[in-house]
């Protein structure tokens, strides 16, 4: 029995790796939002930044927080944070209702398992680059600069 759970946890393995490389299909179609309401994700979305850590939150912040609400939305693109490590009670009293006040959709990872094998780097955003719903490329953002600079690119 513990031979073949181990072979059927071996032979998943790639098949998670494969969910994030060039060519593969984004594989979220629905998250939660900040209002704690699942929300599709739209069809047409081109460019995915990904959030999951503090720094990385404020550089994307301090630019959007002056942008209308349909910003995001008419660049093609959605911003998904990933909130597991919050504790509890900060999340439930402290930062969804800091989120709400946010022009701004963020779509939430509230769980260990859902987000654990999207690429990331500490305090970087990550930029997944989307074609008809596939993955065309993923980068690495440091800056307030290279995240406006992807958002205006086509």
């Amino acid at each position: 029995m513990r031979l073949f759970i181990s072979m059927l946890l071996i032979t998943s393995l790639p098949i998670l790796s494969e969910d994030w490389k060039k060519g593969s299909e984004f594989p979220f179609k629905e998250l939660e939002d900040q209002s704690e309401t699942v929300q599709v994700i739209p069809e047409d979305t081109k460019k995915v930044f990904f959030i999951a850590d503090m720094p990385a939150s404020k550089i994307i912040n301090a630019y959007l927080e002056e942008k209308e609400p349909n910003f995001l939305p008419e660049k093609k693109a959605i911003l998904i944070s990933d909130i597991h490590r919050m504790p509890g009670l900060i999340t439930k009293f402290v930062a969804l209702p800091k989120m709400r006040g946010y022009t701004y959709r963020i779509y939430l990872i509230r769980d260990d398992e859902t987000g654990k094998d999207i690429p990331k780097a500490k305090e970087k955003i990550t930029y997944i680059k989307l074609k008809k719903g596939f993955i065309t490329s993923i980068q690495f953002l440091e800056t307030q600069q290279e995240f406006e600079k992807a958002l205006e690119e086509r």
